[in-house]
């Protein structure tokens, strides 16, 4: 089966959504499908051997330069809008000539731009966050539509996403993760300090990701007795200056403390499988409800005991027997759970071990595997589909 993945924002990237579609693009292809990512950056190839075609023009190119610098303002969404009308165009003169059997889109702006200009092709369009405005009324459109197959994270997304666009037809996808994350051997690399950490970017689409509640923790940690180092592995360089003036603010003894710059995500797991215990952060918000981080089942994947923010959106996807959450409104809580575990790691080796077992079926072999069961059985009595 033909399979193109489509990338209206850079490509390739370390962020999130760039790790899923080269992962998936990949596992498509391990299946025996032949699939490529197409983008609005350059051909070429990524790190995982996926081929990718870009489709840029100069204003595109200008556009999206506009955008990569602050995904928060308003020009950058205007920019980001003109940039998908035009992309789309473009995609949907190549599709007079190449004819894939799937289109797998991020883009709902995208997706509802083919269709209006009589796209007929089967196209799954995975949805992670809450769409609000023009994208509200524009996937309404589009979850009526039977070529159209849509996918989220979580149960709890698929509910509110069928609530507000009035459909009962979303496709439940989670996320996936590498092979080579998972540690074959329950030993960690002995250290003579604990080692913890988060691997990810302080703010998500404009989104505080919440890492600055981290720092009293520390703060707090680095009083007692522990010999402990916590690392924060991939943050933007900005985001790095302002929690070092933070460090130095609530006088935390620079040791304490490691800034690791962006590495490529293979690289991730040697990181991780050094790591006692990842950090989830992430706050309460509607923009957070949905989301599925990537990072947790890498964590559960790579045996890290999974500290958690204590929201809706995390225990909708962990629960205690997996997980330890804490509480972001008091930092002694997190202190305590921390300290618990060293006193009693049996507990939390159990909690690693039930969600070492969780993960095994996250893989991404099977989320394509998945995925395109879902759009056959959506589109099985259409006409021209498959």
């Amino acid at each position: 089966m033909k399979i193109w993945f489509i990338s209206t924002s850079r490509y390739p990237t370390e962020k999130a959504y760039g790790v899923t579609i080269g992962e998936s693009c990949a596992a498509a292809n391990r299946l025996g499908h032949d699939a490529d990512i197409l983008t609005i950056g350059l051909t070429g190839a990524d790190s995982l051997g996926n081929k990718v075609l870009g489709l840029e023009t100069t204003f595109t190119k200008w556009l999206r330069r506009i955008f990569q610098r602050d995904r928060s303002s308003y020009l950058t969404e205007i920019a980001f809008v003109f940039s998908s009308i035009l992309f789309a165009l473009k995609l949907r003169r190549k599709l007079v000539c190449d004819k894939p059997e799937i289109l797998w889109a991020r883009d709902i702006l995208l997706v509802a731009a083919l269709k209006i200009m009589k796209y007929r092709g089967v196209i799954l369009l995975e949805i992670h966050h809450m769409p609000n405005g023009l994208n509200t009324r524009l996937l309404r459109y589009i979850a009526h539509l039977h070529s159209v197959v849509i996918t989220t994270l979580t149960a709890n997304h698929k509910s509110k996403l069928e609530e507000k666009i009035n459909c009962n037809n979303v496709v439940i996808c989670p996320m996936g993760v590498p092979s080579i994350f998972f540690l074959n051997s329950y030993e960690k690399f002995s250290t003579e300090k604990l080692v913890m950490g988060y691997v990810g970017k302080a703010t998500s689409s404009g989104h505080d990701n919440g890492l600055g509640l981290l720092f009293p923790i520390i703060k707090g940690l680095s009083e007692t007795d522990v010999s402990f180092v916590f690392q924060f592995i991939g943050l933007e360089n900005d985001a790095v200056e302002n929690f070092q003036l933070e460090i130095k603010r609530l006088k935390i003894p620079e040791n304490y403390v490691e800034f690791i710059a962006p590495v490529n995500h293979t690289e991730v797991p040697a990181y991780l499988h050094k790591m006692e215990i990842g950090f989830v952060p992430y706050p309460n918000s509607p923009y957070n409800s949905a989301r599925f981080p990537i990072k947790i089942p890498e964590y559960a994947a790579a045996k890290c005991a999974i500290f958690a923010s204590d929201t809706p959106a995390h225990r909708a996807i962990l629960n205690d027997s997996m997980a330890t959450f804490y509480s972001t409104q008091e930092k002694s809580n997190a202190i305590q759970e921390i300290l618990k575990f060293i006193d009693q790691k049996k507990e939390f080796l159990d909690k690693v071990s039930n969600a070492s077992e969780w993960v095994k079926d996250f893989t991404y072999d099977r989320r394509i595997e998945d995925a395109l069961q879902a759009c056959a059985v959506r589109t099985k009595n259409e006409h021209g589909l498959i």
